[in-house]
């Protein structure tokens, strides 16, 4: 089992509903199911069951399952809160802060003018460049944090999810695509297609659409 599918499922027990659980954790349904899928092959048992409404309703192994899953979320929540407390009391002189470029002019600077606020005696450093420098810069040490677009595949650095973006594909007045008000990842594939990027990169849109992993619609 692994925290991700724990979570999934400690979520759609929660409000008996995949739905709910996709937006408060902000992952698509699709990407919820899948986890759950794997959490009861690991175990070997039948977790849940769909209704026609919509939501879920547990067995009697998803039951037992849930009533551990609500301890163990207090246990963290509770770890979350004491850690958070002892951070308070950290006299921080300064604080490095990197982020991919459109982080860097478009989120960061206002997201430290509010920790500025807080602690104005706080010298606060920006570094802009990309994913894997500024991973590479927090394994370093040379900055606390860093805010990117794209994680390695390698899981050296503690990643929390911070906000997503939508991907909006361009069309002439005459593609099919056109008067469509979304289109499915599927359906996208199946049209040639043009993506912005250097020669030999692979951005983050190309990644999220190529991987397969992310089954949800693009606003046109």
């Amino acid at each position: 089992m692994t925290f991700k599918q724990f979570l999934a499922f400690a979520t759609a027990a929660k409000y008996l509903n995949i739905t709910r659980a996709s937006e408060e954790l902000h992952i698509s349904q699709p990407s919820i199911s899948k986890q759950l899928r794997f959490l009861q092959d690991d175990y070997n048992v039948k977790l849940y069951y769909k209704n026609t409404s919509g939501g879920i309703q547990l067995t009697e192994h998803g039951r037992i399952l849930r009533v551990h899953a609500q301890k163990i979320l207090r246990e963290l929540a509770a770890l979350r809160n004491n850690l958070s407390k002892a951070a308070l009391k950290v006299d921080l002189k300064s604080l490095a802060v990197g982020g991919t470029y459109s982080a860097a002019s478009n989120l960061l600077p206002a997201l430290l003018r509010e920790i500025q606020k807080i602690r104005p005696q706080l010298q606060v450093t920006l570094c802009a460049s990309s994913s894997a420098d500024i991973e590479n810069r927090i394994l370093k040490g040379t900055i606390e944090i860093g805010l990117i677009s794209k994680v390695s595949a390698l899981g050296r650095v503690t990643v929390e999810h911070y906000c997503t973006h939508t991907l909006i594909p361009f069309v002439s007045a005459r593609h099919p695509f056109a008067r469509r008000r979304d289109v499915t990842i599927p359906e996208l594939l199946s049209a040639p297609l043009v993506l912005r990027g250097k020669p030999g990169s692979r951005g983050v849109a190309e990644t999220v659409i190529w991987e397969g992993n992310w089954a949800g619609t693009l606003k046109g």
